[in-house]
This record gives structure tokens, sequence and C-alpha cells, in this order.
């Protein structure tokens, strides 16, 4: 049985601080994809509110993928 070696608390800090980066990025950024499509295309606000349930999918997928290690 061999232990992975511990990583340490900077750095756990550092990947886990990321996360609440990440998920307010990701879900702003699809938030103002969709505004901004709103505006060329005149779908106000549907583009906006699929924009932002992606963003919100996409940060919790990668919040996921955080948890579980990968």
């Amino acid at each position: 049985m061999s232990k992975e070696p511990r990583k340490s608390p900077l750095s756990e800090f550092g990947l886990y601080g990321s996360v609440g980066i990440t998920l307010v990025i990701l879900t702003m950024g699809g938030y103002f994809l969709g505004y901004w499509l709103d505006g060329k295309l005149g779908t106000s606000p549907y583009l906006s509110l699929i924009g932002l349930f992606l963003g919100i999918s996409a940060g919790f997928y990668q919040l996921y993928k955080v948890a579980k290690g990968e």
C-alpha cells in the first residue's frame, strides 16, 4: 500500500480557492455572452438566461472534477 505524498496546505488552498473564482467567472461569462448575443439578435432575455444556465452548469462541472480529483 503506497500512500500519495501529502500536498502542502498552500497548494491545496490555491486549488480550492480557484474553484470559487472559476465558478463565478464561468457564470458571468455565460451570462454576458448571452446578453451580447441578445443585443445582436434581438432575442432578449432568452439567450441571457441560456448563457447563465450554461455558465452555472460549466462551473459546477469544474467543481465536480476538482472534488473527484481529476
